[in-house]
């Protein structure tokens, strides 16, 4: 996700978190930094792989992993996705953001106590 923060500096969101990062001060530094790693910023690769088995994206769907990054187990990606409505999406990182708050590195959750994952299709990449 992308904001425009107060001060004017465009930033990257990680939605787990709710962590904003600055990217650029400029809308054409944005484009530039989102133009350098298109694949890893906008995660088109997925989208593309979502696509070729799915058919299309509609216009408010986001795929979001079945467990939320901060919490896997490993660092590789996941392969099991959760087609979700871009509104609950946002509003299932928001609960979990705030539900991990104040949470020790490894303590144990159950992410369904944050309503995650958003309702939505469940795919699973071969």
């Amino acid at each position: 996700m992308f904001a425009l923060s107060p001060d004017r500096a465009f930033v990257r969101v990680d939605p787990e978190p709710g962590e904003p990062t600055v990217m650029a001060g400029d809308l054409e530094g944005w484009a530039r930094a989102l133009l350098d790693d298109s694949p890893g910023e906008t995660g088109r690769d997925l989208a593309h792989r979502w696509q070729l088995a799915n058919g299309p994206l509609g216009r408010r769907q986001r795929l979001v992993p079945n467990v939320p990054f901060v919490l896997a187990e490993t660092a590789r990606a996941p392969d099991v996705w959760v087609c979700a409505d871009g509104r609950d999406a946002a509003l299932a990182y928001a609960r979990l953001s705030v539900g991990l708050r104040g949470k020790p590195d490894g303590a144990r959750v159950d992410v369904s106590d944050f309503g995650w994952p958003p309702d939505g299709e469940v795919w699973t990449e071969p």
